[in-house]
């Protein structure tokens, strides 16, 4: 169950590198916390719930085939690879004034990879393990949510996180996704 936790810590962190730089500036633009820590956890609750929703794929597709799905985070990851080659020098999304719905909205509106990347996750482990993945789950974004406030007030440490963090993210998911494509202790269907 430690590995899982761990897997899931990583993931988080992985597809939300972006989402953290993005809190960061809203603090440092001195947005209101409140809207900010609402909209944000409203929106990670909601892409938990997507996440699970499709990982009920599990009940209409066999279960030997689920293992398939991580190809999705694989391809993800390697996408980002390419786009971060491709364009190395992307700005960074501008803080704005912030409301709950308008938080809420963003990350969801940027919440697809991190949705694409725990379905499969979801889909491709027991009962049990699901809700071990989904509390790691809530737990990583208050951490997510206490790091962007934390290094908010410190913002010569931005350019650090964003330079190392962007490798990070579609590493694990390339990880994650070799995970799943791999038969392991935490699927439905052990291997043969």
């Amino acid at each position: 169950m430690f590995t899982v936790v761990i897997l899931v810590f990583a993931t988080f962190a992985a597809t939300n590198i972006d989402n953290l730089l993005l809190l960061i500036s809203f603090v440092v633009s001195g947005a209101e916390k409140k809207a900010l820590m609402l909209g944000f956890m409203g929106g990670m609750l909601l892409i938990l719930l997507m996440s699970a929703g499709l990982g009920l794929v599990s009940l209409v597709v066999p279960v030997q085939y689920l293992g398939f799905l991580g190809v999705i985070p694989l391809m993800v990851g390697l996408q980002k690879i390419y786009e971060m080659i491709r364009k190395p020098n992307k700005a960074e999304a501008e803080a704005a004034i912030v409301s709950i719905g308008s938080m809420v909205t963003l990350q969801l509106s940027n919440g697809l990879d991190t949705v694409l990347v725990f379905a499969p996750l979801f889909a491709d482990s027991l009962t049990h393990v699901d809700y071990s993945i989904a509390l790691a789950f809530l737990i990583s974004a208050i951490a997510w949510l206490v790091l962007a406030m934390t290094l908010g007030q410190s913002a010569r440490r931005i350019e650090a996180i964003s330079r190392y963090g962007i490798w990070l993210a579609p590493a694990v998911m390339i990880v994650l996704g070799l995970y799943i494509l791999d038969n392991t202790v935490t699927d439905l269907v052990a291997g043969s």
